[in-house]
């Protein structure tokens, strides 16, 4: 009985001491930034936006954002920053909804306030026309609260001590870990995707195009509360600089939506949403989808994603002021892009 006792006693003296080491070793690495910025000279891994955004928001330097989806996850920071004068932190999350864009302003104006100079990011259809409360994937609450007791999903986390802290560290051996600039871009890794056939391949044609009937143009719920979402957080914060890019799909997306019969649902949903964000007096819009942009196909890896030159030709328009709307202009370029898609000779593009 007494070494049943004791064996008991031992074991639980070392699962304790286990499960303390566990718990130490995270909190002290801390590779999703839940309480501190890397220590012991280590540089941040940073790869996983749905679990280390808010903890790189409460405890990264910066003074500005960029949030949005994946058309925003291949920006360089440095472009910001030398352009602006600014420190800039991306925020993006794939797939991004507008309740994904409220989430990483929250997350960053719970950290810095109104001392938020520039806000960086992307209005996509996907984004506009989703459901406004819904996030595109799953989000680990217990990172993203202030509950004390739920962190041992994270301190006990099996994944976490042999995925992340490893690797974390083995990057940090090796040398590999790609600075905070680059932080989620994935343009490297798939550089060899883009082409005019990967594109193409993903359209499905109708015979006959003109003959293609369009559904009766009108104004989702879902984009109404979207904008509404959006909206509210700009006028949250007065002081900040807000510049949005309606992200430039490639001609074959447009031509997809047509062939669908939903190409004029589109243009009447973004004409909406520029009408209700141009009465922000802090938000900037810009629509760089011009010809040439959306037609070079070599430039997509599919309908929507476009390669770093397209990415560095949106930021220098955001820069320069070029493709700026406007309360005045906004209806002249959405005509002007409805002509462009709808005269489009695509049977020749494609």
């Amino acid at each position: 009985m007494k070494s049943s006792k004791r064996y008991i006693s031992v074991f639980s003296m070392v699962f304790g001491a286990g499960v303390t080491a566990a718990g130490a070793l995270v909190a002290l690495t801390d590779p999703f930034f839940h309480y501190h910025m890397p220590w012991f000279g280590l540089k941040p891994v940073v790869n996983n936006e749905i679990y280390q955004n808010p903890g790189l928001a409460e405890h990264a330097s910066y003074d500005s954002v960029i949030i949005g989806s994946s058309m925003t996850e291949n920006f360089d920071t440095v472009w910001f920053d030398e352009a602006y004068g600014t420190r800039t932190l991306k925020l993006s999350y794939a797939g991004a909804t507008a309740e994904n864009l409220r989430i990483a302003m929250e997350c960053a104006g719970n950290a810095k306030g109104q001392e938020i100079r520039y806000v960086f990011g992307c209005l996509d259809t996907s984004i506009l026309m989703a459901d406004a409360d819904e996030v595109r994937h799953p989000l680990p609450e217990y990172l993203y609260d202030d509950v004390l007791y739920n962190d041992v999903y994270y301190l006990l986390n099996k994944d976490v001590i042999f995925q992340d802290v490893w690797e974390m560290l083995e990057e940090n051996a090796e040398g590999t870990a790609a600075p905070m600039n680059e932080a989620y871009s994935w343009f490297e890794g798939h550089k060899d995707e883009f082409s005019e056939e990967n594109v193409v391949r993903l359209l499905e044609l109708p015979e006959v195009f003109s003959e293609v009937e369009q559904d009766e143009p009108v104004i989702l719920d879902e984009t109404v509360r979207s904008v509404q979402k959006i909206k509210e957080f700009v006028r949250k914060y007065p002081q900040t600089k807000f510049r949005f890019f309606y992200s430039p799909y490639s001609m074959a997306h447009w031509y997809s939506r047509y062939a669908a019969g939903a190409f004029l649902m589109d243009v009447k949903n973004l004409e909406y949403s520029m009408k209700e964000l141009l009465d922000c007096e802090n938000l900037e819009l810009f629509f760089p989808s011009g010809y040439e942009m959306i037609t070079d196909l070599d430039s997509y890896k599919d309908l929507g994603h476009y390669d770093m030159e397209i990415q560095y030709q949106i930021f220098e328009e955001m820069r320069d002021g070029e493709n700026l709307l406007t309360k005045e202009n906004y209806l002249y370029y959405m005509e002007e892009f409805k002509e462009m898609v709808m005269e489009c000779d695509f049977e020749l593009l494609f």
